[in-house]
């Protein structure tokens, strides 16, 4: 009996533990489900009071829009010339390096002149020669005829005495030089006396001046000189080298004639004339903007490329090249007073575009109606107005009536 009693007392005992500790899991369980509705509900909560989106905007405005057309293009120059040589020698001196500037006349490669220096003495004296026998016999015939003939020669000796005096300043032409001299031989042999040495004489004379003037020139072309200001751009010879006629020498360019040329589809060629303005954008200067003007189309389609070559008039600032590749944008049409929205503002959303703008700093979307458009603004027919604010950065991701805040 006491062992029954005794069983049912500690049963009583296991089972009241029991009891209690069911209540407090089940109120840890209440109060846990208690904590994450709380936690659920601050979320919902923080989510309806979300931090506005920062966003960019502009106004948007009416003005004028340019339609471009954009071409490939690539830097040229009008002022670009391969020196030769033009006698055979040795490479006496060489003045300049590749890169140099240099200025029109000056001297950049000498040739040895000794021989040339030889040959344009001789030639003088034997043109003063010859002068001095012209001088003599041309006396002597004045003698043998009358004072009325003796006139008329003396006129034309005079005149074929300036013009040699012209043909050797290089002021008029060797043909001219021969008008002279045969009008002279004219009067000399109508007179009747000395025809025949009077002409040796005249004619030695006129051959004597012809070597001195090639004398001198063979001289002056152991100089070779700059053709124009400009750079060096090539260089083939060295000193103590020897070189023949018709060697190239060196390469000059001129950076201040630079222009473009650029390359349109026949497909596009009506839309362009002389004297369109021109953006300019160099491959290896990305954040510059250029302009430039069309100053002339070529009559013929490039048959290789199927092209027009159009050229376009471009200001140096001193670092462009010869050679360099360039997106050339021609203004060929201008639209007046239209409503202009930048293209980056745009979206497309089941495929009808869109943009944003800002209201009271919410976002609305706006569809719209696009109408022409350069690569940075676009023309709109309808959903927009001037003035309002438009979203240009920071609108992927936004929503109808989106919290905005505008930044800078």
């Amino acid at each position: 009996m006491k062992k029954t009693i005794r069983f049912f007392l500690i049963f009583l005992i296991v089972a009241g533990i029991g009891f209690v500790g069911c209540k407090i899991v089940k109120n840890i369980g209440s109060e846990k489900d208690n904590q994450d509705k709380t936690e659920t509900a601050v979320k919902e909560s923080g989510k309806s009071e979300e931090a506005p989106l920062p966003v960019k905007v502009v106004k948007i405005r009416k003005g004028d829009l340019p339609l471009r057309l954009r071409v490939s293009a690539v830097t040229e120059v009008r002022q670009k010339a391969a020196i030769k040589a033009e006698i055979s020698g040795k490479v006496a001196e060489v003045r300049k390096k590749i890169g140099d500037r240099v200025k029109k006349g000056e001297l950049i490669i000498r040739i040895d002149d000794k021989e040339m220096k030889l040959a344009l003495k001789k030639a003088e004296a034997e043109r003063l020669q010859a002068l001095s026998k012209y001088i003599v016999n041309t006396e002597g015939f004045n003698s043998y005829i009358s004072s009325e003939k003796k006139k008329g020669v003396s006129e034309k000796k005079s005149a074929y005495e300036k013009a040699l005096k012209l043909y050797k300043e290089g002021k008029i032409t060797e043909k001219e030089l021969h008008a002279a001299e045969d009008e002279l031989l004219k009067t000399m042999i109508e007179s009747g006396a000395m025809r025949e040495q009077v002409q040796k004489v005249v004619l030695g004379l006129t051959q004597a001046e012809l070597n001195l003037t090639k004398a001198r020139l063979d001289y002056e072309r152991t100089r070779i000189k700059a053709p124009f200001s400009g750079i060096i751009s090539k260089l083939d010879v060295s000193e103590g080298e020897t070189v023949s006629a018709g060697t190239e020498l060196f390469k000059i360019i001129n950076l201040n004639s630079i222009y473009l040329k650029a390359f349109v589809l026949e497909t596009e060629a009506s839309k362009i004339r002389e004297g369109m303005r021109v953006r300019i954008k160099f491959v290896g200067f990305p954040g510059k903007v250029f302009y430039g003007k069309i100053f002339a189309i070529s009559p013929e389609l490039s048959e290789k490329e199927e092209t027009l070559p159009v050229y376009i008039s471009l200001k140096n600032p001193g670092y462009l090249r010869a050679g360099m590749r360039a997106e050339a944008e021609i203004e060929y049409k201008i639209l007046k007073d239209v409503i202009i929205v930048p293209r980056k503002a745009i979206l497309v959303r089941s495929e009808r575009p869109l943009v944003f703008v800002v209201e009271n700093n919410i976002a609305l979307w706006r569809y719209i109606e696009m109408g022409e458009q350069n690569s940075e603004d676009v023309e709109i027919k309808s959903g927009v107005e001037e003035g309002e604010l438009v979203i240009v950065e920071g609108q992927l991701t936004l929503a109808h009536q989106s919290k905005v805040k505008i930044v800078k």
